[in-house]
């Protein structure tokens, strides 16, 4: 990953965070660009991409969340990597860091989130849970969920987060000034219409 040094395979903890930090982006990535899907399986269209990229984010969802739950459960000790079962009491802070670099590469970091037309606000926040209200009662909710207001009145729509082309390309380029070029994960650049 660039010139960081972090080598995902070369621990069972690293390929965990590894897959920590893309398994998240595609979850926002999928969900911010299925507005711009315009070919819906109509009738009298050749393809249909919007299945297909619904089938993607579902994956992409399902692998983020266990790969939360996994690190969590490293992280409290009750699912062992190995001897001494590395990344016990230090899973979670690493995913938080994590989070934080991809909020801050976005720009969203330190931005509450709102109940307005687009759910703006901060889209990453690892893997702290918060308390939400259920039928009367309370529980706890994945922070992977848009929170929106943390205060009365509650928020009514936990949806996963998304993440714009751009924001997308801020972390994959390791760049929160728009970088269009090589870096971070993709050191020879990308193809394509999205660069």
């Amino acid at each position: 990953m660039g010139d960081s040094g972090f080598d995902p395979f070369t621990t069972d903890l690293n390929f965990l965070l590894g897959a920590y930090i893309f398994e998240d982006v595609g979850v926002t990535a999928y969900h911010g660009g299925a507005l711009f899907i315009t070919n819906k399986g109509k009738a009298g269209q050749p393809a249909d991409y919007l299945t297909p990229a619904a089938g993607i984010h579902a994956v992409e969802a399902y692998h983020a969340g266990l790969i939360r739950t996994i690190l969590a459960q490293v992280d409290a000790g009750i699912f062992s990597l190995g001897a001494g079962n590395p990344g016990m009491g230090q899973a979670v802070n690493l995913a938080n860091g994590i989070s934080n670099l991809r909020a801050t590469l976005d720009g969203t970091v330190g931005t509450a989130p709102t109940d307005t037309a687009g759910l703006t606000g901060q889209d990453d926040f690892g893997l702290s849970t918060y308390s939400v209200p259920t039928n009367g009662t309370t529980g706890t909710a994945s922070r992977i969920l848009d929170q929106g207001r943390t205060t009365s009145p509650s928020y009514s729509n936990f949806i996963a987060f998304h993440r714009t082309f751009q924001q997308v390309l801020n972390i994959v380029y390791g760049s929160a000034t728009g970088a269009t070029s090589a870096n971070s994960f993709f050191p020879n650049g990308m193809n394509g219409d999205i660069k």
